[in-house]
């Protein structure tokens, strides 16, 4: 997917700046850059004024961008913070992983009676069951590459599910090569991976057609999905207007292949 090639080349850019970063000291005679050069305003958000540096977690102050040879860089810490991302960093493979903030939800504060008499009344959805539900919907196939879980083995019976749609960039690891095929989703999720599975920019604001009274303490990627699921009829809101983006999703989750006409080209 085009958007997947873009996020891609963004961190491997953002990757590079980080390697500067730490190499500008000892090469601080043989290299020429500039600091701070720019006003950035990232997705209509202001990041940083032309000569502000940024101020690290352990007060710290270092330069928000840099000027190498033409080329921009920026610390990808504060860019995953901008995009609303979660990023993670893989010390024995070496490898730095931006993923959608996971939300939790707690049942016991919708279901407390039944939580402590211990009566499941109530089936959600989990990450296995929504990879099967896209799989057959959408008709996804395996592309022959093969991912590493080290929580899912190729016995487990959602194996080849789970596969494609780590494949296809549509559920990810929730921290490096933990899938959790068992955590449960959260109508955010679902909007949010639909998203992915039917190719919608998450860049490109929605027409908000519909209004949506309870979304707009979200992070802006969030309202986004949101907006454009409820836009296309693919999900809709309670009476009142609201979305209720941390519920569960209810089971089961019957295959839809009408979701197929839904593809952005």
């Amino acid at each position: 997917m085009k958007r997947f090639q873009v996020l891609k080349g963004f961190i491997c850019g953002f990757l590079a700046a980080l390697v500067l970063l730490i190499s500008i000291p000892a090469l601080a005679a043989t290299i020429d850059v500039i600091f701070n050069p720019l006003n950035i305003v990232i997705n209509g958000v202001k990041a940083t004024n032309k000569g502000e540096n940024y101020t690290l977690a352990n007060g710290n102050e270092v330069p928000f961008s840099i000027v190498y040879k033409g080329t921009t860089y920026l610390p990808l810490r504060k860019l995953s913070e901008l995009m609303g991302k979660e990023l993670t960093l893989d010390s024995v493979t070496d490898t730095v992983y931006l993923n959608d903030p996971v939300v939790t939800y707690d049942p016991k504060e919708e279901f407390p009676e039944k939580e402590e008499k211990g009566v499941s009344e109530q089936q959600y959805v989990t990450r296995a069951e929504l990879a099967r539900f896209l799989v057959q919907s959408l008709d996804l196939k395996d592309d022959g590459t093969v991912p590493e879980f080290s929580d899912v083995p190729t016995t487990h019976e959602y194996y080849k599910d789970i596969k494609i749609v780590f494949q296809q960039g549509i559920i990810l690891y929730s921290s490096p090569r933990i899938f959790e095929p068992n955590e449960l989703i959260s109508k955010l999720h679902y909007a949010s991976y639909l998203c992915r599975a039917l190719n919608i920019d998450p860049n490109i604001e929605p027409e908000t057609a519909i209004k949506i009274n309870d979304i707009y303490n979200l992070p802006s990627w969030a309202q986004r999905n949101i907006q454009n699921i409820v836009n296309l009829g693919i999900m809709e809101l309670d009476p009142n207007g609201n979305f209720k983006p941390n519920e569960y999703m209810s089971s089961p989750l019957t295959p839809n292949p009408n979701l197929k006409n839904y593809i952005q080209k």
